[in-house]
């Protein structure tokens, strides 16, 4: 399939720039041509207040997938990335990657390790200056006295040339040049480039790449010339790979935009719902070009002006994730994505036509940082309270059937603060887990009951995986498995443990104390049960007394049902219709923000993945499909606010059959998005996957 680079425009084509010095109250950088010719677009995005809080780090590498980079370029030479297992020029691949010498890149047209412009198929101006520009505004080596300022003043640049000096290519280059950046450590690829069509090479190399932890960073393209690239609104006609997003509810790609300096989109700037996230400056724009004298006037200069697309407007994005990066090395890539977007400027005045589609509105690079830096510490390996200081949950992911029983500690996005193993390892038939303070000391327990197969027994950890407490929920000799919850009954202000027997034992709900002893019990009865309940509990109504609200096990009519702790049943219905006996998992919390709880169900072995959204009445305020339709393994489900905003997600786990996958849904309008989504364990492995809060 066909690429093209985003076109380049010049606006102001003059040679090089002699500027005036100016001042201003946040970072200065000594570069020749930043205070006139950078620092009005610079500030438009709050970019110098943001380098007082970090410049960026010789760590975090962003590849640039182009038309070739001028690596040898004075003010670009300094911030190329150096593969330091491989020797240059010794004709050997030292490092064993697969490409010898590729001390700085790699050329996927040529096949060789000078990833810079060539013109053996001719050229054009823009096509071979644009891979130069683009990482120029990324990345320039700043504050040397020389040239201008990159967005990221520390981060290396990796040089993948994919595209000719025309500016045009094809999917299988870049699919190529996006698993090399993978395999040899960038943290954001920037792609100012745009297809009319994809192909299965280029949307699965995307996906690796997200999957991987990298930062994918795409302009959404002009619609300044005459092409089959112009398409003005992405939601009637996508551009790839910029709308590679990896399907509903998900964002593999930031999709960059450009405004104009009155915040205005600009003229040329491609727009639509779907694939644009943010915007930044793309007109006017500074930036190194190629420099070559030998090659006639076009490139006797070093620096040039007036540079504008979306193509120079997506690099001003990766910078600022590198500056991201650089304070935060820990921040997954969503995570990058989801505070640019949460930290955007709002736009809307300013564009009352397209206030839809023109994404969160423009990049603010200062407030951006700042809250990366603020989440510094996610993920580096401490053990977790549950509970962050902002209140928000982490997510507690226990294994299915099929391996050791191992749980472990999340965040929204996968990131493991620790795992431990719960059960001996000869035990394969998983755990449920679920937390609450069941001792009264203001922490968290853990709290799992162990699957079909083994006894009964429920294990109570703290949250470092030390177990506090264990008993056995039923009979000893009872294989059948164990749900658990948790909830305060009887309004001492600790929480009690809930339990419900699996299948093949009498369907009986049990309320216990941290030691085992029962305080209040019932049997959950329901045309053709035979046990296998699911559990959850909850002040469903708010009048100051927990329920118990169930979900039928397989082989029965596929109810929900809300009992008091007597067992008195306050209601029930139906989450499925009539004929499916594939039994229901449950799951209970406020996720319109409304103040009210919900009840969200998940279909058992044998639907699809339809998860329902449910009034405390019974009444079906939305449903989806959590994995692919034609999914017959259930799913398991758990709810709780693992974002600090005012409503809870939906943490629905993968069932058996599948890859095991945590995926995260919030309310969006109407509808349920996916916010982020994380594989669990062994690759290979797919004997699903349990969830909690």
């Amino acid at each position: 399939m066909a690429v093209r680079t985003v076109a380049l425009i010049i606006i102001f084509a003059g040679g090089l720039f002699f500027l005036s010095k100016g001042t201003v109250a946040a970072a200065v950088p000594n570069d020749t041509f930043y205070t006139k010719d950078q620092l009005s677009y610079f500030n438009q995005i709050h970019l110098p207040e943001a380098w007082d809080i970090t410049i960026g780090s010789k760590d975090v590498i962003i590849a640039v997938i182009d038309a070739g980079v001028d690596t040898d370029h004075p003010d670009i030479i300094g911030n190329i990335w150096l593969n330091r297992g491989e020797k240059p020029l010794n004709g050997i691949d030292d490092d064993g990657n697969g490409y010898v010498d590729d001390f700085n890149g790699w050329d996927f047209l040529e096949n060789t390790s000078d990833p810079h412009p060539k013109f053996g198929n001719g050229y054009t101006f823009g096509g071979a200056n644009h891979g130069t520009v683009v990482a120029g505004v990324a990345a320039s080596v700043s504050n040397n006295s020389e040239g201008l300022a990159g967005v990221c003043w520390n981060c290396k640049i990796m040089a993948l040339r994919a595209l000719d000096a025309n500016g045009e290519g094809d999917t299988k280059h870049i699919a190529v040049a996006i698993d090399y950046a993978i395999a040899n450590g960038a943290d954001i690829i920037n792609m100012s480039f745009v297809g009319a069509a994809t192909d299965l090479a280029l949307s699965e190399a995307v996906a690796r790449a997200y999957q991987a932890g990298v930062v994918l960073v795409a302009a959404v393209g002009n619609d300044a010339d005459n092409s089959e690239f112009v398409v003005g609104d992405l939601d009637f006609r996508p551009l790839y790979p910029v709308c590679l997003d990896g399907g509903l509810g998900m964002n593999h790609v930031l999709g960059v935009g450009s405004v104009d300096s009155n915040n205005t989109k600009s003229i040329f700037s491609n727009y639509g719902f779907s694939c644009i996230d943010i915007n930044t400056p793309g007109n006017g724009i500074a930036a190194p070009q190629l420099y070559d004298p030998s090659r006639g006037t076009d490139f006797e200069n070093k620096y040039r002006g007036g540079w504008q697309g979306t193509s120079v407007a997506a690099p001003i994005a990766s910078g600022v994730a590198g500056l991201m990066k650089s304070i935060n090395p820990k921040l997954s890539n969503n995570q990058i994505i989801s505070i640019i977007r949460d930290t955007a400027i709002d736009i809307s005045s300013q564009n009352s036509l397209r206030i839809t589609e023109i994404g969160e509105g423009l990049l603010n690079a200062e407030a951006a940082v700042k809250k990366a830096m603020e989440t510094v510490g996610v993920g580096l390996g401490k053990a977790s309270r549950l509970f962050s200081q902002s209140g928000k949950k982490n997510i507690l992911v226990s294994s299915g059937v099929g391996r050791e029983v191992g749980a472990r500690v999340s965040d929204a996005f996968g990131e493991n603060s620790f795992q431990w193993q719960t059960y001996p390892s000869f035990f394969r038939g998983g755990a449920e887990i679920v937390s609450g303070d069941i001792d009264g000391d203001g922490k968290s327990e853990i709290i799992t009951g162990a699957g079909a197969g083994g006894g009964p027994q429920v294990r109570i950890f703290d949250t470092q995986g030390n177990v506090k407490g264990q008993f056995f929920a039923y009979d000893s000799t009872f294989r059948g498995g164990v749900h658990v919850a948790t909830a305060d009954f009887d309004g001492d202000g600790i929480d009690e443990i809930v339990t419900s027997a699996g299948a093949g034992l009498s369907s009986e709900v049990k309320i216990m104390d941290m030691n085992g002893l029962v305080k209040w019990s019932f049997n959950v009865t329901a045309d053709g049960l035979k046990g296998g309940i699911t559990v959850q509990a909850v002040d469903i109504d708010n009048d100051g007394e927990s329920e118990v609200i169930t979900g039928t096990g397989g082989g029965s009519l596929p109810l929900v049902q809300i009992f008091d702790k007597m067992g008195n049943k306050e209601a029930q219905w139906l989450a499925y219709p009539e004929f499916f006996r594939g039994g229901v998992n449950v799951a209970v919390g406020d996720v319109d923000g409304d103040d009210d709880l919900e009840i969200i169900t998940a279909a058992g072995e044998g639907g699809g993945p339809q998860i329902r959204v449910f009034s405390s009445s019974g009444q079906v305020e939305t449903q989806f499909f959590a994995f692919e339709q034609t999914f017959r393994g259930g799913a398991n489900l758990a709810v709780g606010n693992v974002d600090s905003d005012k409503t809870a997600e939906i943490i629905v786990g993968s069932g058996r059959g599948r890859v095991s996958e945590v995926r995260v849904f919030s309310k969006f309008g109407v509808d349920f998005v996916q916010d982020s989504m994380f594989s669990v364990f062994e690759k290979d492995y797919q004997g699903g996957v349990h969830v909690g809060i």
